[in-house]
C-alpha cells in the first residue's frame, strides 16, 4: 500500500466531512498526531486502524486504499468490515476455526 495515497484519501475524506483531525481522532480513538502521520504517510497502519477510520468517515476500504470511491459498495462494506473487526477480535482457536471453514467454502475441490 502506497501510504502517500493512503494518506491522501483519508484527509480527502476527512474533508469531505469538515472535519478536523482532532476531530477524526475523537470519532476513532486514534492519537491525533497519528492520524496527522498517517496523512503525510510518514506512518503506515493496520487492519484495526483501517476499520476504524472507514468505519469513522463512511467510506470503504476500496476508497481509502485506492481512491476509488464506488458509494453501491458502503453498504456491502460496511458488512465487510463488521466480519472484520469480529474475525480480529477472535481467539485463535477460532480464528483457525474460521479461517479453515472460509479456505473450504472457497476451495476448488469443493462443489455445491
Amino acid at each position: 500500500m502506497n501510504n502517500l495515497s493512503f494518506g491522501k484519501h483519508i484527509k480527502s475524506a476527512r474533508k469531505k466531512k469538515n472535519w478536523t483531525t482532532e476531530r477524526l481522532a475523537e470519532m476513532t480513538s486514534i492519537n491525533n498526531r497519528s492520524i496527522q502521520q498517517i496523512e503525510c504517510g510518514s506512518r503506515s497502519t493496520s487492519l484495526t486502524v483501517l476499520i476504524q477510520l472507514c468505519n469513522a468517515l463512511e467510506v470503504t476500504p476500496q476508497y481509502l486504499l485506492s481512491g476509488d470511491l464506488n458509494e453501491n459498495l458502503l453498504d456491502e462494506q460496511s458488512e465487510y468490515i463488521q466480519m472484520f473487526e469480529t474475525i480480529i477480535r477472535l481467539n485463535k482457536s477460532d480464528f483457525t476455526f474460521i479461517n479453515d471453514m472460509i479456505k473450504f467454502v472457497t476451495s476448488s475441490k469443493h462443489n455445491y
